[in-house]
């Protein structure tokens, strides 16, 4: 009888005796009333399941939980995907499924269960293989193991682009459906690139500064870039906490050890402590002020797209201020004063003339403002030709302590400006490198044309700009591919791996895996690498 109708039946036969209680005994009726009430009340906690866990052992990934003398062993391991070259995520789901059906067909005292966890912007799967031992003894734990590793032989057999990889389990306790459906869902979501690194010499020995280590798993190579291809450019990318820093530090001191001139424009401040040792270093109290009459006399029109770029001028109030730079150079001087001549000289000839006069003054007022005169003087300024003294050694230049953002841009242009000009007039060929920290904060919406000219140009001067950003998709089409060593870390957002996707010719599956690098993990490419791998960086000490 189906035991879901007891409890009906029973309540039946309570009904009846109460209706026909006068024709039975009451006697009867009071010894038969407490136990029907048990035995309902059995049967409606008959459902409610108490587990009693007596022991949960947990050791070299392998877990045994003990309860009502009944010992259960096993291990839970994540599915991961390996892409390669020659594979793609379609390979690895067929992969899957052969390698559940063979493990479907084997006749075994164990069980497999495979979870697929669903969070916000993510899904993953694992499996966890078990088996219920009479007891804990060794012996069932030596075949337990034996098994795990049969199974791990028919992957590599079966499933090659697939990782099975021992975690230890969570402490959820979760119950697992006594019914199953006819559709399974079989899926791997985690992706990893595997280094090709042991096929047609991808990672080239020839290298002068090594940044790190790639390995398949099985082979571990030396990875690194060289001298002579950093006037080509480099660039250097990830998110916050990604370890660009890092890499930039170790960049600067190899390089410096190999007679490099390192140039670096510390937006924040932070080069200092690592490299004090080695470096020169100019802050608040030993700035280098720049005389911007020298600028002009080097080169007006790249002044005015300095300024314009930084300021953001329109085109009249970029030609009024050429005019107005030109009558500057020819009076020798560069005050609030002088300016402010120059502009009342310039004859309103309309409304428009004027509304343009006063619109680039308002703009252009940032260079006379106090903390502009720590770093902009005619009297007390570095002449041209004692400039490249200041910068005879690697250099770091701490530009923290300036708080105007726009006045922090400015100085850093015109100091670029300054360290190229001087190179080409004193013909120095010292090969340098300039890494510019938060590149992202020298271009607006409409790009840099001075820095864009700069990427196109001054590689015949022995000169390299290192950009150093969180968000290369900020950074102008020009400047990302003329960065020909590009070092990028963990990136997250979708709009900055499109935009290396694009410039690198990456390839989809090492596109995705951008999001998934670990701290110090970091994809290169380098003239002397013939694609793309994945390394992980020396950590500076």
């Amino acid at each position: 009888m189906n035991k879901n109708l007891w409890v009906p039946i029973l309540l039946i036969v309570l009904g009846i005796g109460i209706l026909f209680h006068n024709l039975i005994n009451i006697n009867l009726v009071f010894f038969m009333v407490p136990i029907i009430i048990m035995i309902i009340i059995s049967f409606i906690f008959r459902n409610s399941l108490k587990l009693h866990i007596n022991k949960y052992i947990l050791k070299n990934g392998i877990f045994q939980i003990v309860y009502d003398n009944t010992c259960v062993c096993g291990v839970a391991m994540k599915i991961t995907g390996k892409i390669e070259p020659t594979s793609n995520k379609n390979d690895i789901e067929k992969e899957l499924k052969d390698f559940i059906n063979a493990i479907a067909r084997k006749d075994s005292e164990f069980k497999f269960t495979i979870f697929t966890i669903v969070e916000k912007n993510k899904v993953g799967s694992s499996i966890i293989i078990y088996k219920i031992l009479e007891n804990s003894a060794d012996t069932g734990l030596d075949s337990f193991m034996e098994e795990v590793n049969n199974l791990l032989v028919l992957a590599k057999a079966i499933a090659p682009h697939l990782e099975f990889k021992v975690v230890q389990p969570s402490k959820n306790v979760l119950p697992i459906p006594m019914t199953f459906g006819n559709y399974p869902f079989l899926t791997v979501s985690e992706i990893t690139y595997t280094n090709p690194i042991n096929s047609n010499n991808i990672v080239s020995e020839d290298f002068d500064v090594e940044i790190g280590e790639a390995t398949n798993g099985t082979v571990t190579s030396k990875v690194g870039i060289r001298v002579k291809d950093i006037t080509r450019h480099i660039g250097i990318f990830g998110s916050t906490g990604s370890g660009k820093t890092n890499t930039a530090i170790l960049l600067a001191s190899q390089l410096h050890t190999k007679g490099v001139k390192v140039i670096i424009l510390d937006w924040h401040g932070e080069y200092a402590q690592f490299l004090k040792n080695d470096f020169r270093v100019y802050d608040e109290e030993t700035i280098v002020k720049i005389n911007p009459l020298h600028l002009i006399d080097l080169d007006v029109e790249d002044t005015v797209d300095i300024i314009g770029d930084v300021l953001q001028l329109t085109d009249p109030q970029r030609f009024l201020l050429y005019t107005i730079l030109l009558k500057l150079k020819s009076y020798r001087k560069f005050s609030i004063n002088q300016l402010l001549e120059v502009i009342n000289n310039i004859e309103d000839t309309s409304y428009w003339m004027r509304d343009v006069k006063y619109a680039l003054l308002r703009k252009i007022f940032i260079l006379f403002i106090p903390t502009a005169s720590k770093l902009f003087s005619t009297i007390d300024e570095i002449s041209l030709n004692e400039f490249p003294d200041y910068l005879m050694t690697s250099t770091i230049i701490n530009l923290g302590f300036i708080s105007n953002l726009k006045l922090r841009k400015l100085y850093s242009l015109f100091l670029i400006k300054l360290i190229v000009e001087s190179y080409i007039r004193y013909k120095i060929t010292q090969q340098t490198l300039v890494i510019l920290d938060e590149a992202q904060n020298y271009f607006n919406k409409e790009g840099n044309e001075f820095i864009d000219r700069l990427a196109s140009e001054i590689r015949k001067y022995n000169i390299g700009l290192c950009f150093i950003t969180q968000s290369p998709s900020l950074l102008s089409q020009n400047v990302l591919k003329n960065t020909n060593i590009k070092i990028i870390h963990s990136i997250k957002s979708d709009i900055d791996k499109k935009a290396i996707r694009d410039t690198l010719s990456l390839d989809e599956r090492l596109t995705q895996s951008l999001d998934k690098l670990d701290v110090g993990e970091a994809v290169i490419s380098a003239p002397n690498l013939k694609v793309p791998i994945i390394i992980k960086i020396k950590k500076m000490s």
